[in-house]
């Protein structure tokens, strides 16, 4: 599905933030007519993650320190009542497969597979709701993610020492929601999301958007 190959690229880096998906290039890429590729732009603009422009295709998002500021601030409350929901409702559960995700977070770590550590960081977050037992929250952080997890790919370091302080402080995470303490593992959720704002906001102030070249990475584990 075109829609998906989009998504996934703009999300994987493949399509830097702020440049033109032309339709009458991605229809020859995808060797189809301009009316699917049409179809595709507008699935990806329904989730943020393209401005239609009329008669040309779409620009992949390319957000200001505001909207980041607005989007770390939805994350932060729906991964706070996430978090808070799973660990009342099934917390043996989330911490197995916290604990899992983590494991290979670390060989990732050991591979120097900074992409691959990247989506397994967003595949922790989105951990959050799977035992939530509220579709509605799910449904909701589903509808911010794809923006997320892009600016996570984008605008975040492979550095390994900055990866090293991620895989450290998601194995924390872990141990807080084993050993029961609620209110911990919230301040560090908080503290981290924080900080992935202020790197986030100052990231976007120096990416040249557009250039056909990606933005300079920042941070891992945001």
């Amino acid at each position: 599905m075109i829609a998906d190959r989009l998504r996934t690229g703009i999300i994987d880096g493949s399509y830097p933030l702020g440049e033109l998906l032309s339709e009458k290039s991605l229809a020859l890429t995808f060797g189809v007519s301009k009316s699917p590729v049409r179809e595709a732009l507008l699935q990806l603009q329904a989730i943020g993650l393209v401005q239609i422009l009329p008669q040309r295709g779409g620009l992949v998002f390319k957000p200001d320190a505001e909207q980041v500021r607005e989007l770390c601030e939805v994350r932060l409350e729906l991964e706070q009542a996430g978090l808070r929901f799973s660990m009342q409702r099934d917390r043996a559960q989330l911490a197995a497969l916290l604990a899992s995700i983590v494991d290979d977070m670390r060989v990732c770590f050991d591979l120097k597979k900074p992409v691959a550590y990247q989506q397994l960081d967003n595949s922790f977050h989105n951990s959050f709701f799977v035992y939530c037992g509220n579709s509605l929250l799910a449904k909701a952080y589903e509808a911010i993610n794809p923006r997320v997890a892009a600016l996570r790919t984008h605008l975040s370091t492979p550095e390994p020492y900055l990866l090293k302080r991620s895989l450290e402080e998601h194995g924390l995470m872990v141990d807080l929601v084993k050993n029961n303490d609620l209110g911990t593992a919230l301040q560090l959720l908080r503290e981290h999301i924080s900080r992935t704002q202020e790197v986030h906001s100052r990231a976007v102030g120096d990416a040249k958007f557009g250039s056909g070249k990606r933005p300079r990475r920042r941070r891992a584990g945001a």
